[in-house]
């Protein structure tokens, strides 16, 4: 049955976003780009005539959290069109196509055909599927950003899928392959942020680190950073998560060297066991990894320096997992994001034996995190009476915003007005809970 929208008023239209940096930039494209005549923008939890789910499949939980919230849209209005994208549409859209009220599922190589649907569509039954060769795409989408509303940071997705074959990760079947957004596109990209009041855009894509490589003719990622330091197009560039492998000493060098880029980094380390990273089919081992913490180190003392670690892999016993918290313990590593191992179909490791029991995940877990809170508040202290710049988030009767390395800080207000997007220098003084209290 198709049940058509009035034409005499905008739709509304809410969008909702799970998982990656990739995932909240390409909604901030649908969201920027829908002409305001015709679509209103409402709350992603509000009533709608047209709900779109931009889906994440990283994890079991995240699949299960996509299909609960589908459930809540459309109880909420049964005759609203319902489109779904992103990883979980990728990879399991008959298993989408199932769920009630569906109408549209568009995979990641056809995001830029959802704007028209919005604006245009009808309810489907039985609903529509929109995939592409994902495999075989070798072209980035141009999805261009100018704004990401309310927020003074920016995402900028650089680069999208991955070449690599990790024994756990469903990623590069839902991505394809690693394709780059050209270096004079991001340049022109970041003016425009800039133009649209942002002071901070952060490089993001699913492996940054292998950027450039696809390129004709082909470039790095160490060359489109020395590009961006010269061109200087907004005073702080921060770079996403990114391959242990792929930070290079010439990045580490541009960064310790260019005021524009934050000394901050996020590495996807995944164990601290060697049995375990070659399990993984990670091409590093912790002696490597080690090294480079030293060399971070070295030339970036204060830079905070984070990691994803995934505890409960096939095979990783209770010697494994001790191995990897006494490195963790010892590293010179600010903070952790922790997760459990999840099973995903099409993978070499949701077969392999040894898994590991869910309660016992649940408990590495827990000892995890209490060390990575225990990490990062001794990082913290180490900065405490030092002088930074925070970039404003919010005001009011206190402002809060965060460090080039990543501290989050709130201060009082000052005396003469301060809006947000403002970079303020602070003393720092003091940890408040999970924050640091500076002065100015």
């Amino acid at each position: 049955m198709r049940q058509a929208f009035s034409p005499s008023a905008p739709r509304r239209v809410a969008i909702k976003t799970l998982g990656c940096k990739t995932n909240q930039y390409e909604s901030a494209y649908l969201r920027e780009r829908l002409p305001a005549e015709l679509c209103s923008i409402v709350g992603e939890d509000d009533y709608a005539d047209v709900y779109v789910l931009n889906t994440c499949t990283v994890t079991h939980r995240a699949d299960q959290e996509c299909r609960q919230i589908l459930r809540r849209m459309q109880r909420r209005n049964e005759r609203a069109v319902v489109i779904v994208t992103g990883c979980y549409a990728q990879v399991a859209p008959d298993r989408i196509a199932r769920l009630p009220g569906i109408d549209y599922i568009v995979g990641n190589g056809l995001k830029d055909r959802i704007l028209p649907l919005i604006v245009h569509a009808e309810k489907q039954s039985p609903p529509v599927t929109l995939l592409s060769d994902i495999a075989g795409t070798r072209e980035i989408l141009d999805m261009p950003v100018r704004t990401f509303g309310g927020q003074t940071r920016a995402f900028l997705k650089i680069q999208d899928g991955c070449n690599h074959a990790c024994t756990f990760c469903i990623i590069p079947k839902a991505r394809g392959r690693s394709r780059s957004l050209p270096p004079e596109r991001v340049i022109a990209q970041m003016h425009e942020m800039r133009k649209g009041g942002h002071r901070e855009v952060i490089l993001t894509g699913i492996d940054i680190g292998s950027y450039g490589r696809d390129l004709r003719p082909s470039t790095t990622f160490t060359e489109l950073l020395r590009r961006i330091a010269k061109e200087a197009p907004v005073p702080r560039v921060r770079i996403s998560s990114i391959d242990p492998r792929d930070l290079r000493r010439e990045i580490i060098d541009l960064v310790a060297t260019s005021p524009i880029f934050c000394p901050h980094f996020h590495l996807s380390l995944q164990s601290g066991d060697d049995e375990i990273l070659k399990s993984m089919r990670r091409a590093y081992h912790t002696a490597y990894f080690e090294g480079l913490l030293d060399d971070l180190r070295r030339h970036l003392p204060d830079a905070a320096i984070g990691i994803d670690l995934m505890v409960g892999f096939p095979g990783e016993s209770v010697g494994h997992f001790d191995r990897t918290l006494r490195n963790l313990e010892r590293w010179p590593i600010t903070y952790f994001h922790v997760f459990p191992y999840s099973p995903r179909s099409q993978t070499p490791a949701s077969t392999m034996a040894g898994q590991v029991p869910h309660e016992e995940k649940l408990r590495r877990c827990k000892i995890a995190r209490r060390l990575g809170e225990r990490k990062k508040r001794d990082f913290y202290e180490v900065q405490l009476g030092k002088e930074e710049e925070i970039l404003v988030e919010t005001t009011g009767e206190r402002i809060r915003g965060f460090t080039r390395n990543y501290i989050p800080v709130t201060l009082p207000a000052p005396a003469i007005p301060v809006v947000p997007g403002t970079i303020l220098p602070v003393r720092l003084q003091r940890i408040e809970k999970n924050r640091v209290v500076a002065s100015m």
